[in-house]
C-alpha cells in the first residue's frame, strides 16, 4: 500500500513540455484569424473590367493644364532677357576688362585695413611677410611738413606749461 502512495498518476507524455510552446502559439494564431475572407467580388466583375476602365480613361473630366502655356514661356523669356541685361550692364561697367590687384589703389588697401573694416591689422599683414619685404617698406619720410608743426607748436604750446615742466 506504501508503494502507491509515493507513486503519483500524473504522467506527461515524452517531449510534450518541448513543443508545447510551439502547439500554443499555433492554436492562438488559428483562433485570431476570421474564418472566412472579409472581401469578396461580384459575380462577373472581371469580364467587363476591361471595358470599364476603358470608359473611364477615354472620358475627359475637369479642366486640362497645358504643360506649355503661354504664360510660363512669357516668364520664362522674361527672366533670361533680365539675366542677360544684367550681364551687359556689368560687363559694361568695367569696361569688358577683368579687374585685378593692382587696379586698386594702395591707399584705399591701406585705408580699409587700418580703419579696421577688414577685421585685421598690421600685425596679421607682417605675419604674412619675411623680413626682406618688410625692410623694403618705405614709409613717407615727412608725414607733416616742418612748418605745420612750427605753426602748431607756436599756436598752441603755453609756455608756461613747459617753464613748470
Amino acid at each position: 500500500m506504501k508503494e502507491k502512495h509515493d507513486k503519483t498518476h500524473f504522467e506527461a507524455p515524452q517531449g510534450y513540455f518541448e513543443e508545447f510552446e510551439d502547439r500554443l502559439m499555433l492554436r492562438l494564431m488559428e483562433e485570431s484569424l476570421p474564418d472566412s475572407p472579409g472581401f469578396a467580388v461580384p459575380a462577373a466583375y472581371m469580364d467587363n473590367l476591361d471595358n470599364s476602365l476603358l470608359e473611364k480613361a477615354t472620358a475627359s473630366e475637369g479642366r486640362m493644364i497645358s504643360l506649355f502655356s503661354d504664360r510660363r514661356i512669357y516668364y520664362t523669356v522674361a527672366t533670361a532677357a533680365c539675366l542677360v541685361l544684367i550681364f551687359t550692364l556689368f560687363r559694361s561697367v568695367n569696361g569688358g576688362t577683368e579687374i585685378t590687384l593692382a587696379d586698386v589703389p594702395v591707399n584705399s588697401v591701406e585705408s580699409f585695413i587700418t580703419q579696421g573694416e577688414s577685421g585685421i591689422d598690421t600685425y596679421d599683414v607682417l605675419a604674412f611677410m619675411n623680413e626682406e619685404e618688410i625692410n623694403a617698406l618705405t614709409l613717407e619720410s615727412e608725414l607733416i611738413s616742418e612748418e605745420s608743426l612750427e605753426d602748431y607748436i607756436i599756436e598752441n604750446l603755453n609756455e608756461t606749461s613747459l617753464l613748470i615742466e
